[in-house]
């Protein structure tokens, strides 16, 4: 995994390119402030970085997406990710990304749509790089497993600028806020990538792992049941009176041995709760409290009928009343007299006559008619009478209901009562029974527990025989001899730079992440050595050394490194603005110890490592020359200053 080309897309669909030679030392030289720290940072964050650390300022203000091809031996891979601050977000998941056997054209901006997220592209480079399925498992429980995945080989192809003149941090993100956490994943994961974990030894120590839990299983059953059987025998005859006190057991049997004891608790198994379902009453009871509430809102309703007729009998009586008081007293003055024989009534004269004027005629009709109404009035009272008779008759019946249902009502609760107070005591019985049924489940497990001894016996062998075959190559014993190596290298490569001691063994501790230098007289840690000189050489030492042997090896590592300004100890600002980049005397030659360095690396490498270098210095030798790839001064930067004047004419 290697990077062929960093693209830049300007919101309008302007595209920059950076463009980058496999297998080679490849150079960005140029000023401060024009893009060199951000490389290790947009390369990061295409390679699916779940934070996006390139810096606010004027790259993030003109750029819209940053995008990366990086190349394998078989594919090459395009991957794009927005700006997160053209969405007014810290980072974003989501990214535009295809694989081609070589990607011929850089699509346009209106192509670039998020497919997928960045769980799926380290998925992706986990499978194109080989990464297998590993779980480091700490020695003691005092951490978590820890599985190796994509991201723990990233921490070996960054040297940010702030860490790489580190003397007390060398991998990537260690110095960083969760630097703790990073550093022991390092530890954990570091053997896996140097080949210490034998391939094979990975199934085995999962074989191993399940036969583990397989034995912890079995053991605990043959505990559990040991103490059962010891527990049980001697509760035998207390499950007897147990089951005598919840009635179970006739309380006037006798017991006499063991054996009696067993049979009559064997017995127990064919009990069965004869309680039934007490659900059934809860149902009658409020079918029954509905059917008694509907009635009592039937009699309200009567009562109030019988209010109303009342009342209106009432009224009728005081009108008829009145009325026949006034027609006893017309009849008495002889103004009014019911007419016979056809003949009429003239009150006037007090006598009958066959004609009347119509004064006298309008006169005896109103009488007439109030006549009629004082009969029917007086007709009325009967059907009234009866008719409150037969709502009273209603109410009667109603009120009997009633009370019929609340003695239905009274039966039921104490059926409830009675057949709760049996479920209650066969809830205790069942409880008992359970009891016993385990402990007579107890006494079957004395035979069953020798079968279990022979399976954990088999189960141990097992394990004895998985770890005897991965012990014979046990990864302490391979990375130690790889770390021999490694240091060895590191030893003879200390004469071509610009170090202390070098005539001392490099040593790299990977329990301690520290690098040393051992004299005759002491060993002498990183932390510990002055000049940053010195810890820029230290770091490239075992970087490269690192990688070299990832590469012999073929380890599932990408086979790049990017070293952010490892001149800077030699190249301090003011010396830029003198030199433009050119440096003098001891200084040059130490920068030029380093570069060749590098160059002489790649070749030992066969050219399988790429190595990008951002950095000031601007040499005179031909080798420094055919590794430039830009040159980053007089205005020329990774974001061209025309950027800014398309981005001030889209606002």
């Amino acid at each position: 995994m290697q990077i062929k080309q960093i693209i830049l897309y300007h919101e309008d669909g302007t595209i920059r390119t950076l463009d980058f030679n496999l297998g080679e030392v490849n150079i960005i030289t140029g000023e401060s402030k024009t893009g060199k720290t951000a490389i290790i940072d947009i390369v990061n964050y295409c390679m699916g970085s779940s934070d996006c650390n390139i810096a606010s300022g004027y790259i993030k203000d003109h750029v819209t997406y940053f995008a990366t091809i990086f190349s394998f031996s078989s594919i090459e891979v395009f991957v794009a990710r927005i700006n997160p601050d053209k969405i007014n977000q810290d980072s974003t998941s989501e990214i535009f990304y295809f694989t081609e056997e070589k990607v011929s054209e850089i699509p346009g901006i209106d192509k670039i749509v998020p497919n997928s997220n960045i769980d799926v592209l380290s998925t992706l480079f986990e499978n194109k790089l080989g990464i297998n399925d590993y779980t480091n498992k700490p020695d003691f429980a005092t951490r978590d497993e820890l599985s190796v995945s994509f991201k723990h080989a990233k921490f070996y192809s960054f040297q940010p600028q702030d860490l790489i003149a580190q003397r007390s941090s060398i991998f990537f993100k260690q110095n960083s806020e969760n630097g703790s956490f990073i550093k022991q994943a390092i530890i954990d994961t570091l053997p896996y990538f140097l080949g210490a974990v034998n391939e094979e030894a990975i199934e085995v120590e999962k074989q191993i792992a399940s036969l583990k839990k397989q034995y912890r299983r079995v053991k605990r059953e043959i505990e559990i049941a040991e103490k059962i059987v010891e527990k049980g025998r001697s509760d035998l005859f207390n499950y007897v009176e147990e089951s005598k006190e919840v009635g179970l057991i006739n309380p006037y049997v006798e017991i006499g041995d063991e054996k009696e004891a067993l049979e009559i608790l064997y017995s127990l198994s064919e009990w069965e709760d004869a309680s039934g379902d007490i659900g059934g009453y809860s149902e009658r009871i409020n079918l029954l409290l509905e059917e008694k509430k509907k009635t009592k809102e039937k009699i309200d309703q009567l009562n109030i009928e019988i209010h109303s007729v009342r009342s209106f009998a009432e009224d009728a009586s005081g009108y008829s009343t009145e009325v026949k008081e006034q027609h006893q007293r017309l009849l008495s003055i002889n103004l009014y007299k019911v007419p016979k024989d056809g003949l009429k009534w003239n009150s006037l004269i007090g006598e009958e006559s066959s004609y009347i004027p119509p004064t006298i005629e309008n006169i005896n009709a109103s009488l007439a008619s109030l006549d009629s109404s004082l009969a029917t009035t007086v007709g009325d009272k009967p059907k009234i009478s009866s008719y409150l008779n037969r709502i009273q008759s209603d109410i009667d019946e109603a009120n009997n209901y009633i009370e019929q249902v609340n003695t239905d009502l009274k039966v039921i609760y104490a059926e409830e009562d009675e057949s709760r107070k049996l479920k209650d005591d066969n809830i205790r019985r069942g409880k008992v029974i359970g009891k016993v049924g385990l402990f007579l489940d107890s006494i079957k497990l004395e035979t069953s527990n020798s079968d279990q001894r022979i399976e954990l016996d088999s189960l141990q062998e097992r394990i004895d025989e998985l770890e005897l075959k991965i012990s014979r190559d046990s990864k302490q014993d391979k990375l130690d001899a790889i770390m021999n190596k490694i240091n060895l290298q590191m030893s003879n490569w200390a004469q071509y730079l610009d170090l202390e001691y070098e005539n001392a063994a490099i040593r790299f501790n990977p329990s301690k992440l520290m690098l040393y230098a051992d004299t005759d007289d002491k060993s002498i840690p990183l932390t510990k050595m002055g000049s940053g000189a010195n810890w820029v050489s230290y770091h490239l030492l075992i970087h490269f050394g690192l990688h070299k042997h990832f590469i012999q090896k073929n380890r599932p590592v990408p086979r790049f490194l990017i070293l952010d300004q490892p001149s800077q100890v030699y190249y301090p600002p003011e010396k830029e603005l003198e030199s433009q980049g050119e440096l003098q005397s001891s200084d040059e030659i130490a920068v030029d110890k380093m570069f060749s360095f590098m160059f002489r690396v790649v070749e030992e490498t066969k050219n399988k490592l790429q190595v990008i270098v951002t950095d000031h210095a601007m040499l005179k030798n031909d080798k420094f020359k055919s590794g430039v790839r830009e040159i980053w001064r007089n205005g020329k930067k990774l974001v061209p200053i025309t950027w800014k004047e398309k981005t001030d004419n889209t606002e």
